[in-house]
Protein backbone atom coordinates (compact mmCIF):
# COMPACT_ATOMS: atom_id res chain seq x y z
CA UNK A 1 0.00 0.00 0.00
CA UNK A 2 1.28 3.52 -0.91
CA UNK A 3 0.64 5.82 1.79
CA UNK A 4 3.65 8.57 1.31
CA UNK A 5 5.53 9.84 -1.92
CA UNK A 6 8.45 11.50 -1.46
CA UNK A 7 8.97 13.60 -4.80
CA UNK A 8 12.48 15.24 -5.19
CA UNK A 9 12.27 18.57 -6.79
CA UNK A 10 14.29 21.42 -8.53
CA UNK A 11 13.91 23.93 -11.18
CA UNK A 12 13.93 21.84 -14.19
CA UNK A 13 10.62 20.69 -16.60
CA UNK A 14 11.42 16.85 -15.44
CA UNK A 15 10.91 17.95 -11.78
CA UNK A 16 7.31 19.67 -12.51
CA UNK A 17 6.40 16.92 -14.56
CA UNK A 18 7.51 14.37 -11.14
CA UNK A 19 5.30 16.61 -9.43
CA UNK A 20 2.45 16.36 -11.71
CA UNK A 21 2.99 12.48 -11.68
CA UNK A 22 2.98 12.20 -8.10
CA UNK A 23 0.11 14.04 -7.37
CA UNK A 24 -1.97 12.15 -9.40
CA UNK A 25 -0.94 9.06 -8.06
CA UNK A 26 -1.31 10.50 -4.78
CA UNK A 27 -5.25 11.35 -5.51
CA UNK A 28 -5.65 8.03 -6.69
CA UNK A 29 -4.69 5.84 -3.48
CA UNK A 30 -5.06 8.49 -0.99
CA UNK A 31 -1.28 9.27 -0.43
CA UNK A 32 0.98 12.01 1.90
CA UNK A 33 3.01 13.97 -0.59
CA UNK A 34 6.46 14.93 0.67
CA UNK A 35 7.72 17.33 -1.45
CA UNK A 36 11.83 18.16 -0.88
CA UNK A 37 14.42 20.11 -2.69
CA UNK A 38 18.06 19.35 -1.52
CA UNK A 39 20.40 22.88 -1.95
CA UNK A 40 23.71 21.36 -3.45
CA UNK A 41 25.82 23.93 -2.05
CA UNK A 42 29.07 21.95 -3.54
CA UNK A 43 27.75 22.70 -6.95
CA UNK A 44 30.02 24.98 -9.11
CA UNK A 45 29.95 27.93 -9.42
CA UNK A 46 27.89 29.53 -12.24
CA UNK A 47 28.45 32.43 -14.54
CA UNK A 48 30.15 33.39 -17.89
CA UNK A 49 33.77 32.32 -17.50
CA UNK A 50 35.21 36.11 -16.25
CA UNK A 51 32.92 36.26 -13.41
CA UNK A 52 32.30 33.53 -11.37
CA UNK A 53 29.09 33.56 -9.37
CA UNK A 54 28.66 31.60 -6.30
CA UNK A 55 25.12 31.86 -4.70
CA UNK A 56 25.36 31.97 -0.89
CA UNK A 57 24.14 29.58 1.77
CA UNK A 58 21.03 32.37 2.41
CA UNK A 59 20.48 32.93 -1.17
CA UNK A 60 20.44 28.70 -1.66
CA UNK A 61 17.67 28.83 0.57
CA UNK A 62 15.50 31.28 -0.31
CA UNK A 63 15.35 30.02 -3.62
CA UNK A 64 15.00 26.76 -2.49
CA UNK A 65 12.03 28.28 -0.15
CA UNK A 66 10.66 29.63 -3.16
CA UNK A 67 10.37 26.60 -5.16
CA UNK A 68 8.76 24.29 -2.33
CA UNK A 69 6.13 27.15 -1.98
CA UNK A 70 5.35 27.44 -5.62
CA UNK A 71 5.34 24.15 -6.49
CA UNK A 72 2.75 23.26 -3.41
CA UNK A 73 0.81 25.81 -4.51
CA UNK A 74 0.40 23.99 -7.92
CA UNK A 75 -0.66 21.05 -5.68
CA UNK A 76 -4.69 20.61 -5.38
CA UNK A 77 -5.31 21.75 -1.53
CA UNK A 78 -7.25 17.87 -0.97
CA UNK A 79 -3.87 16.76 -0.62
CA UNK A 80 -1.35 16.76 2.25
CA UNK A 81 1.67 17.94 1.64
CA UNK A 82 4.80 18.82 3.38
CA UNK A 83 7.90 20.51 2.95
CA UNK A 84 11.66 19.76 3.61
CA UNK A 85 14.74 22.26 2.67
CA UNK A 86 17.60 20.19 3.19
CA UNK A 87 21.23 20.16 2.54
CA UNK A 88 23.27 17.61 1.30
CA UNK A 89 24.60 15.61 -2.22
CA UNK A 90 21.52 15.56 -4.11
CA UNK A 91 21.55 11.70 -4.44
CA UNK A 92 22.36 10.78 -0.71
CA UNK A 93 20.07 13.39 0.78
CA UNK A 94 17.10 12.35 -1.15
CA UNK A 95 17.50 8.44 -0.39
CA UNK A 96 18.24 8.98 3.64
CA UNK A 97 15.16 11.18 3.60
CA UNK A 98 13.10 8.81 2.00
CA UNK A 99 14.11 6.29 4.66
CA UNK A 100 13.68 8.65 7.61
CA UNK A 101 10.04 9.88 6.33
CA UNK A 102 9.19 6.50 5.45
CA UNK A 103 8.03 7.22 2.42
CA UNK A 104 7.11 3.98 -0.03
CA UNK A 105 7.76 5.32 -3.24
CA UNK A 106 10.50 8.56 -4.36
CA UNK A 107 9.16 10.41 -7.40
CA UNK A 108 12.02 11.79 -9.04
CA UNK A 109 12.38 13.94 -12.43
CA UNK A 110 14.56 12.54 -15.21
CA UNK A 111 16.12 14.14 -18.74
CA UNK A 112 16.28 12.25 -21.52
CA UNK A 113 20.08 13.02 -22.52
CA UNK A 114 20.45 9.39 -23.52
CA UNK A 115 22.70 6.31 -21.76
CA UNK A 116 25.57 7.61 -22.89
CA UNK A 117 25.18 11.28 -20.87
CA UNK A 118 24.38 9.39 -18.42
CA UNK A 119 27.45 7.20 -18.21
CA UNK A 120 29.55 9.84 -18.58
CA UNK A 121 28.16 12.46 -16.32
CA UNK A 122 25.85 10.71 -14.06
CA UNK A 123 22.30 12.01 -12.51
CA UNK A 124 20.86 12.05 -9.57
CA UNK A 125 17.72 10.32 -10.66
CA UNK A 126 20.05 7.47 -12.06
CA UNK A 127 21.98 7.39 -8.60
CA UNK A 128 18.71 7.28 -6.84
CA UNK A 129 17.24 4.31 -9.33
CA UNK A 130 20.30 2.52 -8.26
CA UNK A 131 20.74 3.11 -4.74
CA UNK A 132 17.22 3.70 -3.10
CA UNK A 133 15.23 1.25 -0.37
CA UNK A 134 11.95 1.73 -1.96
CA UNK A 135 10.56 1.81 -5.28
CA UNK A 136 11.65 4.86 -7.71
CA UNK A 137 9.18 6.76 -10.01
CA UNK A 138 11.40 8.55 -12.87
CA UNK A 139 9.49 10.74 -14.78
CA UNK A 140 10.50 11.94 -17.86
CA UNK A 141 10.76 15.72 -18.33
CA UNK A 142 8.12 14.90 -21.91
CA UNK A 143 5.17 13.32 -20.21
CA UNK A 144 3.60 16.34 -19.01
CA UNK A 145 3.80 17.70 -22.41
CA UNK A 146 2.61 15.09 -23.87
CA UNK A 147 -0.66 14.43 -22.25
CA UNK A 148 -0.09 10.78 -21.34
CA UNK A 149 0.51 9.08 -17.88
CA UNK A 150 3.69 6.57 -19.22
CA UNK A 151 6.55 6.81 -16.27
CA UNK A 152 9.54 5.60 -16.77
CA UNK A 153 9.39 3.12 -13.46
CA UNK A 154 13.27 2.49 -12.51
CA UNK A 155 13.14 0.42 -9.42
CA UNK A 156 8.99 0.44 -9.44
CA UNK A 157 8.50 -3.05 -7.86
Amino acid sequence: MIRKLLVAIDASPAAASAVAAAEQLASQVDAAIVLVHVMDASSPAMGDGVHRFQPTAEELRHTGNMLLSKTRAQIGIDLQVSLMLLEGDPADTIISTAKLCDADVIVIGTDSRGRLAHFLLGSTADSVIRRAGCPVLAVRQDVKQLGCTQYHAGAFA
